[in-house]
Parts: structure tokens; sequence; C-alpha cells
């Protein structure tokens, strides 16, 4: 008799086997150049052949994980989503981890891109990403910034009011948090499938990436 458990591939868990990258706290969602995020992740980044460097790149980490950043105003991101993850599923959001409103207004130039269901990411967007109000910059926003507790959540698909309360001053994000939250197996599956950990990455895709060293 084999006690072995077997995980099937296609579930949740099965995903989450899959190499994942840094941890959620560790992975910028944002960085005022393209610089502090690879100093940041201590990791190279490449050009995405046929795409300016200016308006998107990947960062290639350790573990072979590919994480895609576009500057909020490059109006051809879906298009470079797609030929990283290969194709947008049905009511999927190609979506700007740190809003895209949000990262001008605390002056980052390059925002890490996910896919992401619409109806999680959509709420999360609705109730807390628009609402600017009367939030301040100041003068002590990092160059860099990473996940708090409702960006992973928007990523885990989470409801977005979910251990947080809607107050008049609406929280949207503090560049100067980040969260310290671990991942279970099947919570990894949905990190995984977010930034198309779960599967390699197109190989003409791959085979088009140029270091930026080199450019």
């Amino acid at each position: 008799m084999d006690l072995k458990k077997y995980i099937d591939p296609d579930s949740l868990r099965g995903k989450g086997l899959w190499p994942s990258g840094f941890d959620p706290g560790q992975v910028p969602i944002a960085g005022k150049s393209r610089d502090v995020i690879l100093s940041a992740m201590e990791c190279e980044g490449f050009a995405i052949g046929g795409v300016s460097a200016d308006n998107a790149f990947v960062v290639l980490s350790r573990d072979s994980t590919i994480y895609l950043f576009a500057r909020p105003e490059y109006s051809n991101y879906r298009r470079v989503a797609s030929l990283r993850f290969g194709h947008i599923p049905r009511k999927h959001d190609v979506d700007h981890v740190h809003s895209r409103n949000l990262a001008t207004h605390y002056g980052y130039r390059y925002v890490l891109v996910a896919l992401l269901p619409q109806r999680p990411n959509r709420q999360h967007g609705s109730l807390f990403e628009k609402q600017l109000k009367e939030i301040e910059t100041g003068d002590d926003v990092p160059e860099v910034c990473f996940p708090d507790d409702r960006i992973v959540d928007k990523i885990l698909q989470r409801n977005s009011e979910v251990r947080r309360r809607l107050i008049s001053d609406q929280y949207a994000y503090d560049p100067k948090k980040r969260t310290e939250l671990g991942l279970t197996l099947k919570q990894r599956g949905l990190w995984n499938m977010a930034l198309g950990f779960d599967r390699r990455a197109p190989e003409k895709f791959v085979a088009s990436l140029r270091p930026l060293i080199n450019l």
C-alpha cells in the first residue's frame, strides 16, 4: 500500500508547490526607479523584446520566478501582460498591485503587475484604491514599497472588508507599512496564479528578454 499523499497538480495546493519567489512582505509592489526595485530584490532585471524598458521590465529571482513591472501611465500594459502570462483568463483583470492612481500620487514610477479575478479586484479598487481623499505624500515616502495586509488580501481574493472597518477618512495604503503574513500551501497557490508562477512563462517571451545591464 502506498501511503504517500497525492496532491493534484491542478489544485491550489498543487499550484502552491511551484517556486513562489519572495515571501509576501519581501516583494516590492512599486518603486521610484528600476534600480531601487532591483536593489531591494537583489536580482537581475531584463528588458522585454519590442517593449521599451522605460515602460515595462521584468525581474528574475533566484528561483527563476519572473516579476513584471510596468509604468502606471503605460497604456499597453495588457499587451505586455499577455506576453508574460501567455493569455488573460476570462473575467480576470490585469491588476497594478499598487493601484495606478495611488502609485502616481506617491511618486512611484513602476508597479508590480498581476492577474486577478475581476470581482475581488474591483471590490478592493472601488472601496479603497480609488479613495485618494486627503492622503498626503509627505517627505518620507520610501523609494520602494511592499504589500500590506490588505494588498495580500486582494491577491488572495479575500473580501475587501475582511478585518477592516470602513470609515470616513478611508484607509487606502501606507507605503511605510508591510505585511508580516505568511502563506499556507493553498494560499501560495493563489499567490502563484496571480503572479504567473503556477506554470512556465511562454518560451517566446523568455527568449525575448535582454539584461538591462547590457542596454
